[in-house]
């Protein structure tokens, strides 16, 4: 999967949907970063580079449906991922779902 294609999968779940860092936003939102890429090799070659990816939902919502979406997304188009880590941050008045993802 291309991170073309993996942004469109977090559009899917909500449309406030960022790269690297979100201005004014006032409800639900998720923000997405590349953290890093991995080498895999085979017989000396490089046979794949997955790229790790960090998603960030922001919430100020209690019950919100976004982190469901988020997960039955992953599920359906087979997206190996870690999380959610739930942080609440007092200052923003925000719940933060921290993901970690691994295209391939």
């Amino acid at each position: 999967m291309t991170i073309s294609d993996f942004v469109k999968v977090l559009l899917e779940c909500c449309r406030n949907t960022y790269h690297k860092e979100a201005f004014q936003e006032q409800t639900e939102y998720i923000v997405w970063h590349e953290v890093s890429y991995r080498s895999m090799y085979a017989d000396n070659i490089r046979a794949l580079e997955p790229a790790i990816i960090a998603v960030d939902l922001f919430t100020k919502h209690e019950f919100s449906e976004i982190p469901a979406r988020i997960k039955q997304a992953f599920r359906e188009y087979e997206i190996a991922y870690k999380g959610p880590e739930v942080i609440y941050i007092p200052e923003m008045g925000v719940t933060q779902y921290a993901y970690t993802v691994e295209l391939i």
